[in-house]
């Protein structure tokens, strides 16, 4: 397995297990609400990983989409699970427009820049 994608799993592995912590855990934040910008970007970042981690894959924009907003979405469904914590359609839409935008910046990036 190459770095890209140690990096892309390590990142996701990240992400679920932030997502595991109950939410009378967290540390009250200002900035924690505005929790769908933090999605926006934490799925940004995620689509940049992933773009990268499969760059010469075919359908690598499509694939990284899906496979991002689906695990966005899987996450939202555990999240049932942990207590103090609840699934949110919002917070999917956040992570599906950023790994989208994350995934499309990259890619453009790649064909037009580099």
């Amino acid at each position: 397995m190459n770095m890209p994608k140690i990096t892309l799993f390590g990142y996701m592995f990240l992400i679920l297990v932030m997502s595991l912590i109950p939410g009378k855990s967290l540390v009250s934040i200002e900035i924690l609400s505005q929790d769908k910008i933090l999605h926006f970007i934490e799925y940004s970042i995620l689509g940049v990983l992933g773009f990268k981690a499969f760059s010469n894959e075919k359908k690598t924009v499509f694939l990284v989409i899906f496979f991002g907003t689906s695990f966005g979405c899987l996450n939202e469904v555990i999240q049932i699970l942990i207590p103090g914590r609840t699934p949110s359609l919002y917070d999917s839409l956040a992570n599906l427009l950023g790994v989208s935008c994350g995934t499309i910046y990259s890619s453009f990036i790649k064909k037009y820049i580099l």
